[in-house]
């Protein structure tokens, strides 16, 4: 997201706890802990925005740092 991203509320719950909400530039993410099995704790990052000029650098910012995820989907992307 372009420009600074701020967290919109104090963290939920919900699916565990903290999950955060963040928002910049007509967009809005939503950041939460993930603890598997066997405890080791990761993170699921998801973001939305209506138009796709603020998400538009994500698909090259994912591919360059493809050996740090387990898992990203752009699946709502349509170039």
């Amino acid at each position: 997201m372009v420009g600074l991203v701020r967290p919109l509320s104090t963290p939920w719950r919900w699916p565990e706890h903290p999950t955060v909400f963040h928002a910049a530039d007509a967009a809005i993410a939503m950041t939460s802990a993930r603890r598997g099995p066997d405890g080791k704790v990761s993170a699921d990052v998801m973001v939305a925005a209506q138009r796709l000029e603020p998400l538009a650098y994500l698909p090259d910012r994912i591919r360059q740092h493809a050996d740090h995820w387990e898992h990203a989907r752009l699946g709502s992307f349509i170039w």
